[in-house]
């Protein structure tokens, strides 16, 4: 979103590579954190600067692509990110032990206006209402004196759900990992995503991933079972059900997303960045 280094790197005369993953829009903090606003718009307005000095630019997915050339940017490449969590490993003993009882929805990411977890909250009420022995859990940073916490905090308190949700703050790996091993299905009600790391995290432990189609989301996810189209929070829960209910639909999304997740290998990575760099070097040399 901005630094203070651009003015060093553009006035370097050698080739110049970009690498964007997104700006989440500012309109999202307007009301939560307006002092973060200008930041974000300032970075936008950047772009149409940086587009001027930049030969190449590296994006994460066709959502960013397409933003980088609304603002000029030529030579634009997609280049997705390497996606392996399976090398993690866990000794926490005492999460399974929380939670191998229940059926568990597990969402992981900073609590942001554009991350959805309100819009979650409300789906798993209409989920734990059916199903009471199901909880929710929603790993990732957040500040205590954070407007969009407060929000999230009187919310779990007034739907009387404070026993089935968990709110565990930013974990370390260790526990990251026993919520993913532990959980049945990973939800995302996010509206704005550049690329999506934890949703093809989720896909290594096989989780079946259910996800709005926004951003980058839906060629993230790559599977029409997994998304819910235009916010529709009853449409989401149905599918949760579905997923709770129907074994061979669950085993049916997980068999895809075993191919999907492949994409994001090291090896494949590392050969779309290869490419790319003697492609730049045999241009310019």
């Amino acid at each position: 979103i901005g630094s203070n280094l651009d003015k060093i790197v553009l006035e370097h005369n050698g080739v110049k590579v970009l690498r964007f993953h997104s700006i989440t829009p500012p309109e999202y903090f307007r009301k939560t954190k307006p002092l973060f606003t200008p930041l974000l718009r300032d970075g936008l307005e950047k772009l149409w600067d940086l587009s001027l000095h930049f030969d190449y630019s590296v994006c994460t997915s066709k959502f960013t692509s397409s933003q980088l050339e609304v603002y000029g940017f030529k030579n634009i490449s997609i280049i997705s990110l390497n996606v392996e969590p399976q090398k993690l490993s866990s000794n926490n003993n005492q999460i399974y032990k929380t939670l191998n009882q229940s059926f568990n929805i597990l969402f992981v990411g900073r609590f942001a206006p554009n991350k959805g977890q309100k819009e979650l909250i409300r789906i798993f009420q209409l989920f734990n209402s059916t199903n009471p022995n199901s909880k929710l859990i929603m790993v990732g940073s957040y500040d205590k004196s954070d407007d969009y916490y407060t929000e999230i905090t009187n919310l779990v308190h007034s739907s009387n759900l404070k026993g089935s949700i968990l709110i565990p703050n930013h974990v370390s790996n260790d526990d990251l990992y026993a919520y993913y091993s532990a959980s049945d299905v990973f939800c995302s009600a996010s509206t704005h995503e550049g690329f999506g790391v934890p949703l093809i995290e989720a896909m290594w432990f096989d989780l079946p991933v259910i996800a709005f189609d926004y951003g980058a989301i839906p060629e993230t996810v790559s599977n029409k079972l997994s998304i819910v189209k235009n916010g529709d929070c009853e449409q989401f829960f149905n599918k949760i059900h579905d997923i709770y209910s129907n074994h061979s639909l669950k085993q049916s999304i997980i068999k895809e997303q075993r191919i999907k997740r492949m994409q994001n290998c090291s090896s494949i990575i590392s050969r779309k960045w290869n490419s790319l760099i003697m492609d730049i070097i045999s241009c310019n040399r």
